[in-house]
């Protein structure tokens, strides 16, 4: 396929064009274009693209193809959901497409039953109002966690010292150690455990919800947008 080639403007239909008017459009730029017709030197070049055209436009998967690589000017076999950066890609020098560009195109162009585009837009509203409650919740508990956390590590902190400071009281008054005494070792263990835990929890959890959460959130997106719009990989 050839990615400089307009074949909607080859044709003379606009993107939405039927079938007929393809057909139409063909035969008419075929009479035109006919080596045993046409005198121009490119006469047979033009309509080897002609054929192409009609070849392409005609077909649904093969003019799904090439309407996502028209709008691009990209390889159609490429896939464009497979990175959480919907920006430019330096690496590859290609156009990437967010999940709103794709469904936008999916709603105007793609040969799908209205009553399917209907369901798919019902669907990717939904999935995007969970996943946007779900973000909002994340960003809720990221400024709970960044407000509080310091506090509650530094009251931790001084609840492992008095800790600590009573069972060594508490040892040396007793006239032997109380950790060699049945059940003992248990209860000390949880009481130092306990605030020890409280200590390092808030900057654990922050940075699980800083970094990891919203890449989660983002996949799961994404996820959910395909499966809303019946996407295949290509």
């Amino acid at each position: 396929m050839n990615d400089i080639i307009n074949y909607y403007e080859l044709l003379g239909v606009s993107k939405d064009a039927s079938t007929e008017e393809i057909n139409k459009a063909y035969r008419i730029q075929a009479k035109k274009w006919h080596p045993d017709v046409s005198k121009e030197d490119n006469a047979a070049q033009i309509m080897n693209q002609l054929n192409e055209a009609k070849d392409i436009l005609l077909d649904e998967e093969k003019r799904k193809e090439y309407d996502l690589s028209l709008m691009g000017n990209t390889n159609p076999k490429y896939e464009k959901f497979d990175r959480d950066n919907p920006e430019y890609n330096e690496d590859n020098n290609r156009k990437m497409y967010t999940k709103w560009e794709y469904f936008r195109e999916y709603l105007k162009y793609y040969k799908t039953p209205k009553l399917r585009k209907i369901i798919a837009f019902i669907l990717v509203m939904l999935e995007s109002l969970v996943c946007g409650i779900l973000q909002v919740i994340n960003y809720i508990l990221v400024y709970i966690i960044y407000s509080l956390g310091g506090v509650v590590s530094y009251v931790a902190t001084l609840a492992l010292g008095i800790v600590i400071a009573l069972l060594v009281l508490d040892i040396s008054r007793s006239s032997h150690l109380i950790l060699s005494e049945s059940g003992s070792f248990i209860k000390p263990v949880i009481a130092i455990l306990i605030p020890f835990i409280f200590i390092f929890a808030p900057d654990f959890i922050y940075r699980i919800l800083v970094l990891h959460v919203p890449n989660a959130l983002s996949r799961l997106n994404i996820f959910l947008f395909k499966k809303s719009v019946g996407y295949k990989e290509l």
